[in-house]
């Protein structure tokens, strides 16, 4: 079954939110996805399984 979890995260926080979840489970990919002003703004896991 494919998983994804999603965290909306303030500025500065994306790599600090990033660490901890390519170090907890097996995900496919983290993803840092800026806002429109361009800042880090989401941390995006996904599963493929």
């Amino acid at each position: 079954m494919p998983r994804l979890v999603g965290f909306e995260v303030g500025q500065g926080q994306a790599t600090d939110v990033r660490g901890p979840l390519e170090e907890a489970a097996d995900w496919d990919e983290v993803l840092i996805v800026p806002d429109l002003a361009g800042i880090d703004r989401h941390v995006i896991a996904y599963q493929k399984k």
